[in-house]
């Protein structure tokens, strides 16, 4: 097993973009790993943002490697960056409401 595939395989929360792997694609690999689902089960990325503008968002030359961007996907918290994507569930973290 190569360092490049740990993440991918111990940690579904962590997946490394390949190199020339779009991360709009990477983001259904990932989010499908950490709900251990197919990525054809997903929902369509652009009900959560832009597909064309992310992967133009990261393509550019101007500071992409600092980069990072969060949104919500498919219930999931999705965090972006040049060569990895992470994928948190932040249910367990909310509290639950209270009845009264």
């Amino acid at each position: 097993m190569t360092t490049e595939e740990t993440p991918r395989e111990s940690d579904p929360s962590r997946y490394r973009l390949r190199p020339f792997e779009l991360p709009s694609e990477g983001v259904y690999f990932a989010v499908a790993a950490a709900k251990n689902c197919s990525p054809l089960e997903l929902q369509p990325l652009d009900v959560a943002i832009d597909p064309d503008a992310l992967d133009a968002l990261f393509r550019s030359d101007r500071g992409a490697e600092a980069l990072r961007l969060t949104f919500r996907y498919c219930g999931r918290e999705v965090v972006v960056s040049p060569d990895e994507i992470r994928v948190c569930d932040r249910r367990a973290a909310e509290p639950e409401p209270v009845d009264d």
